[in-house]
């Protein structure tokens, strides 16, 4: 059950458990794709492991992969692994 702000049940409710801030679902949803968080973390200067974008096309020509050193992970963009 979810309570909607500035009612009676979530002021009584939060009187005697107050809650954190939960963020919304398009934030989530955006956090959820690892290059945009990845362009953030590099924006803000936070520290971050060594990410690059590879396109389909470019595991082709091998050149993106050449500049990368051990150990890689590699990982779909998304928090849920491609499509279902």
């Amino acid at each position: 059950m979810q309570l909607q702000k500035n009612t009676e049940e979530h002021d009584e409710f939060e009187a005697v458990a107050p809650l954190p801030p939960i963020a919304t679902p398009n934030v989530i949803d955006r956090a959820g794709d690892k290059w945009f968080l990845t362009e953030i973390l590099r924006k803000e200067n936070i520290p971050h492991p060594a990410t690059v974008l590879l396109r389909p096309v470019q595991f082709k020509h091998g050149d993106h992969l050449a500049g990368l050193s051990y150990p890689v992970l590699v990982k779909p963009r998304d928090r849920f692994a491609g499509p279902a």
